[in-house]
């Protein structure tokens, strides 16, 4: 309807332009023989409008869900959230809470009222919640540690799942999990065997996104695919792929409400669950490495709680697929890669997966040209029974 309406208001700013501007071409020529000013006040007359106009196309533009909290969720494109955390000093963190329709924004001192108002006046089509951002305690990726380099890498991670296309399987897990490993090296699964671990290659290194990885940014991933040596079978298929914006979507069209539950399971504390603190999280993370502190930047992330006596994720879980349970499938959203503790409580971010698997298709066509994500594409996700029965360590 909104789509419609602009439409048809724009038709009739074309058609009002129009006829000014033949409306002033005439008098000018009379004006020129009369030497009349009349020309002079019609354009003014017709800047007014044109003003009036605009006034009223930016009432057109006006977010529907911020306005009215009955319509869905606030429409801010990542773009934009990104902006704010970057573009405003005061600013630390950017989200969408599940049980919220608009953003929230964090700010370093929520009485920051100029930090407010400018971006207040910069995003009028939109509201947002203004709140203190935490202190945070420590941060960290979610990797382990070796004691001993086995082989392979020195960190310990999680094999969290497979995908399968143009008849070749591959593994998912974290790029800082074989940080180490050069594309086309081998990455091995770790066992305990008999009071002693050995290492078992398993595949090679096909392609990464790092964390850190440069140029500008709108998104942050941390996966990599490894071509996997022999088929997995028992191809249980009950799991498919879906966006964060696509479960969102289905609750809304639900009518569902409430809380979000999700699901992983881990090399380290095996199967858990916990809530999804908020959809959309973009923030800048205080990160202490060798005695300096710097920025860690997380954007387009799913933060969800980390508190209870037992956690959802620990160090060793990276690559663990996040996922929510419908009714007859799992639904893969995200991929666990990050741990935080504020002053508020503490946290597990994840990655939304298929985004990430998007991104790698961008940049490596020659592996995944044509290849197409999510529950109708011809890239089949599958846990291999790696969610259903047992993660593996790599």
């Amino acid at each position: 309807m909104l789509d419609i309406l602009k439409d048809m208001l724009y038709k009739i700013y074309s058609l009002y332009y129009t006829f000014v501007s033949l409306f002033n071409h005439k008098h000018k020529i009379d004006n020129d023989s009369s030497e009349s000013n009349t020309p002079e006040k019609i354009t003014d007359e017709a800047i007014v409008t044109n003003a009036e106009f605009g006034n009223v196309m930016n009432e057109a533009r006006q977010c529907e869900p911020c306005m009215d909290g009955n319509r869905g969720t606030c429409t801010l494109e990542l773009e934009d959230q990104v902006s704010i955390l970057f573009g405003f000093d005061g600013v630390k963190r950017v989200g969408l809470k599940p049980n919220e329709t608009n953003f929230s924004i964090y700010l370093h001192d929520k009485d920051d009222d100029s930090t407010k108002m400018k971006i207040k006046e910069k995003y009028p089509q939109h509201k947002f919640n203004f709140r203190a951002s935490p202190r945070t305690k420590s941060f960290s990726l979610g990797c382990a540690v070796m004691g001993e380099r086995i082989g392979g890498t020195p960190t310990m991670g999680t094999l969290g799942g497979h995908i399968s296309f143009n008849s070749n399987i591959y593994g998912l897990t974290c790029h800082h999990v074989v940080k180490g490993v050069p594309h086309g090296g081998a990455v091995g699964v770790y066992k305990n065997e008999q009071a002693r671990i050995t290492w078992d290659p398993i595949g090679t290194v096909e392609c990464t996104i790092a964390h850190d990885h440069p140029g500008k940014q709108v998104e942050t991933y941390d996966i990599a695919l490894i071509k996997m040596a022999k088929p997995q079978q028992d191809d249980c298929r009950s799991c498919e792929t879906d966006t964060i914006d696509g479960l969102t979507q289905q609750r809304n069209e639900n009518q569902a409400v409430g809380e979000i539950t999700v699901h992983k399971k881990g090399a380290v504390t095996g199967e858990t669950e916990s809530i999804i603190s908020d959809l959309r999280y973009a923030g800048k993370i205080p990160f202490e490495i060798d005695g300096i502190t710097k920025d860690v930047t997380l954007l387009r992330a799913i933060q969800i709680k980390n508190d209870g006596p037992i956690p959802f994720a620990k160090k060793g879980d990276s690559g663990s697929i996040v996922y929510h349970r419908d009714d007859s499938k799992n639904l893969v959203i995200g991929m666990f890669y990050a741990l935080e503790t504020t002053d508020e409580g503490n946290f597990a971010y994840a990655f939304p997966l298929q985004n990430a698997l998007e991104k790698l298709k961008d940049m490596y066509p020659d592996i995944l040209r044509d290849a197409t994500f999510g529950p109708n594409g011809n890239v089949k996700f599958t846990c291999y029974g790696e969610i259903c029965q047992e993660a593996m360590e790599i």
